[in-house]
């Protein structure tokens, strides 16, 4: 994998979900869930790229996220990292039962990626 692609790949993401996150947040009582296009990314390396790879990947795109959001600025980074590192790993651990090439595929281990970075402590769901 090339590293400066994912990076660009990363920011174009990152650079997305927090520009549109607004306009495309479904609304609740509590607080508004929106895509995570990040998470989408490393499903997607998880997918196609070695497992030591894939998972820092994950760890740096978490880190990335945490700094970011401001995570970093309450004294904690980490709770993205372990998150999209987790969600990585539970990736690498079912893609060899599934089509990688298919766009199913993509959104299903989204989908299960989401779930199990929303395990990790200080996340919300995806």
């Amino acid at each position: 994998m090339n590293w400066a692609v994912f990076g660009l790949a990363l920011y174009f993401a990152l650079a997305i979900e927090r520009g549109l996150a607004g306009l495309l947040a479904i609304p609740d009582a509590t607080s508004g869930v929106s895509p995570s296009f990040v998470l989408i990314l490393v499903v997607w390396v998880a997918l196609q790229a070695p497992s030591s790879t894939a998972i820092w990947a994950g760890l740096i795109a978490g880190l990335i996220v945490d700094l970011v959001s401001g995570v970093g600025q309450e004294g904690v980074v980490g709770p993205h990292a372990l998150g999209f590192a987790v969600a990585a790993f539970a990736v690498l651990q079912m893609r060899g039962m599934v089509y990688r090439q298919s766009g199913l595929t993509l959104g299903v281990m989204t989908f299960l990626g989401g779930l199990a970075r929303a395990t990790c402590p200080k996340h919300s769901a995806v």
